[in-house]
């Protein structure tokens, strides 16, 4: 097979994947469109911070079986030693999450999609310094990515170099794990060099998106 079937099938199985583990993306805008529900985010908003945190957990729970599940149907993954696909999923699984997240969020109102109602970034400040400068930092980089204006399948690309990360600490398998980063790098160029034109000057949108994986650490 030539390097442009291979990323043909790879784009195929990936975007599948993606839509299969995911929030259809119009029941997602359809979400956008409705009317803000005051009552319930006043709820969330009265919420104490540890029932606050406590739901926020169970919703991450939810997301990261899902993407387990995507991590599983991308080729290639399943034959990694058990030992890397753990350390992959492990460290590698909030990122992912903060990059689903990027297409949950409403960027007109700065809220996101949470379970099944938007709440503002400011629902979830807490007093605790800590938490607010990381709750400030997972929405900014989510609004990052989302002003990108990704398509679906640059999203289902993007998070499996996201996982694939060959710069993980504890990795054994590197040589494979590069092998299917590369594979990964190959068909998502594809797709944004003939979805998107190059940003501030020459600086392409590939570019910022793999700047942006260290700093999810």
């Amino acid at each position: 097979m030539s390097e442009g079937d291979i990323n043909d099938v790879l784009i195929k199985t990936l975007a599948e994947a993606h839509a299969n583990t995911n929030h259809k993306l119009d029941i997602v805008h359809e979400m956008f469109r409705k009317s803000q529900d005051v009552t319930r985010i006043l709820y969330y908003k009265n919420m104490s911070q540890e029932e606050l945190w406590l739901d926020c957990a169970e919703k991450l729970t939810a997301m990261i079986q899902q993407i387990i599940e995507f991590a599983k149907l991308i080729p290639g993954f399943m034959r990694l030693s058990q030992d890397d696909q753990i350390l992959l999923l492990k460290t590698g699984s909030f990122e992912l999450a903060i990059v689903r997240m990027s297409r949950l969020m409403d960027l007109s109102t700065n809220s996101v999609l949470y379970g099944d109602i938007m709440l503002p970034q400011d629902v979830f400040y807490t007093s605790d310094s800590f938490e607010m400068k990381l709750v400030a930092c997972i929405f900014e980089t989510a609004k990052s990515i989302a002003e990108l204006k990704l398509t679906e399948t640059e999203l289902a690309l993007y998070q499996s170099l996201v996982l694939l990360w060959p710069e993980r600490n504890g990795v054994r398998g590197n040589t494979e794990i590069q092998r299917l980063f590369e594979m990964s790098m190959s068909a998502i160029r594809q797709e944004i060099e003939a979805n998107h034109a190059p940003l501030k000057g020459d600086v392409t949108v590939l570019e910022i998106l793999l700047n942006k994986i260290p700093t999810f650490r």
